[in-house]
Parts: structure tokens; sequence; C-alpha cells
């Protein structure tokens, strides 16, 4: 595997891998949906959604799940917001937002 484009691309030989995503943000304005979704070939491939309040601190994680893949597969990460007037920060904490990709057959 390797990192281009900010997305990760499947290498040769890989056929399932084990996706696993964290998002913590906080939303400083109007109550608000926010979305986390991993991609697959910019192709939304599993979501996850919640609200959370204005002065907030919302925290959505996409649970292990296995997805079958190909050579040159692009997996990525999104983070989605209902409304574009608000003012939304993301962690940078180690661990507080990331896409996790463990190969686990090849």
């Amino acid at each position: 595997m390797r990192f281009s484009n900010n997305k990760i691309v499947i290498g040769t030989g890989v056929k399932y891998v084990k996706l696993t995503a964290n998002c913590i943000i906080r939303n400083s304005t109007d109550t608000d949906l926010f979305g986390l979704i991993i991609r697959k070939n910019d192709t939304n491939y599993v979501m996850s959604y919640s609200q959370i309040n204005s002065d907030e601190y919302g925290n959505l994680s996409i649970p292990s799940v296995v997805c079958n893949v190909e050579e040159g597969d692009e997996l990525s990460l999104a983070v989605y917001l209902n409304h574009t007037n608000n003012k939304c920060v993301m962690r940078q904490y180690t661990r507080s937002t990331f896409l996790e990709v463990d190969v686990i057959n090849s």
C-alpha cells in the first residue's frame, strides 16, 4: 500500500483489508448533522452520522469492517457537515481523527 493524493492506494496481492475510522469535531455554531464516511474509489463505502449541538464535541466512529479490494483501489476518509456556514474544528491529538487500513489477506 502507498499514500497518494490524500488516499491510501492498494498494492499488489492485497485482497481484503480491515477498515476502522474515527473523528472528533467541535461545533462552535448551530446544531448540525455530522457524518464520517469511508470512501472506496471516490464512492461512499460505509458511513456513520450523528447530530452535534453548538459548543459541543462530537465523536463518530466506524467500527472495523472488512472490505474486498483490488490493486489500485483508493481508500479515503471524508467528514460531512450539513451546513456550510458552521465553524467546526477537528481535533488533532493522536488517534482523534484517523482512517486505519490493515491488510488481513494477501
